[in-house]
């Protein structure tokens, strides 16, 4: 987050190019990830919310043949069909499809041991389809993110370091943190928590 000339901006940059008395974006609190709530409105808004099923279908494969197997049999099947594992993630919420469709049709035709037919490329167009809905979203948020900043008084954020913001459409809150310092000792956290506030003791 930024200011210039009075008007609040936002853009992505990198963690290690943070500074003190820089700005930051985060989630609040247990919402659930914004960009997916945001854009599961926009695809319900235009008959578009049962694309979700085919996101649950290939994620739901995974899970079953890990229910069957140890996690290093898959990684190693995969290992041999020369894909780089990434099973964590591909489960998660977050994870819509695999960056190649290569990949995808590689490890669908892996986990299917069902030998039930399946129509990778339609499951792979809905994935598409939906990560559209998530860019699209992600633009959403920024603008209504952008037009909450712009009518709110932001003296809290400049005498305390922070202030909340409801975003507008959800039911979803942002805090704008000013950053006091960087810590000269990293820590690992996973993805997922990266967006939001973690509260060190």
């Amino acid at each position: 987050f930024f200011s210039e000339n009075g008007d609040p901006y936002i853009k992505k940059i990198k963690v290690k190019k943070f500074e003190s008395g820089d700005y930051v974006c985060l989630r609040l609190g247990s919402d659930n990830d914004l960009t997916h709530e945001v854009a599961d409105q926009m695809l319900e808004q235009e008959g578009k919310l049962h694309l979700r099923q085919y996101q649950n279908r290939w994620k739901n494969l995974i899970i079953k043949y890990l229910h069957k197997y140890q996690k290093n049999v898959l990684e190693n099947r995969l290992d041999e069909a020369g894909i780089t594992s990434n099973i964590n993630y591909w489960i998660s919420e977050k994870c819509i499809k695999t960056k190649e469709y290569n990949t995808f049709e590689k490890l669908i035709n892996i986990v299917n041991e069902s030998g039930k037919e399946i129509n990778i490329n339609e499951i792979w167009e809905a994935l598409r389809v939906i990560l559209r809905y998530h860019i699209k979203a992600g633009t959403k948020i920024k603008s209504n993110l952008r037009k909450s900043m712009s009518n709110d008084d932001l003296t809290m954020l400049n005498n305390q370091g922070y202030q909340v913001f409801r975003i507008e459409g959800t039911e979803a809150s942002i805090g704008v943190f000013r950053i006091e310092k960087i810590a000269k000792e990293t820590s690992k956290q996973f993805k997922s928590y990266l967006d939001k506030v973690i509260e060190l003791n």
